[in-house]
């Protein structure tokens, strides 16, 4: 029985292990992956293209000067 156990532990560790390096290959590649875009050369992640908020144009503030709900802030992601 102990035996059994052993090979089964062994079996587990590789396959994680294989499992771990698929996925790092596939975070490589899907972030290597770029796009031309009017706004230049950006990469994708599964699809999404992550950007920041340059400047300042899209902040919006309400009646309190609070920031506004849905607004977009320099740094934003």
């Amino acid at each position: 029985m102990k035996k059994v156990s052993n090979i089964l532990n062994i079996a587990l560790d590789i396959f994680m292990v294989l499992f771990l390096i698929f996925s790092a290959f596939t975070l490589v590649v899907s972030l290597s992956q770029k796009t031309e875009e009017p706004g230049g050369r950006v990469s994708r992640i599964f699809g999404i293209t992550v950007r920041s908020v340059q400047s300042e144009s899209m902040e919006a503030y309400d009646e309190d000067g609070k920031k506004a709900d849905g607004a977009f802030f320099k740094g934003d992601i």
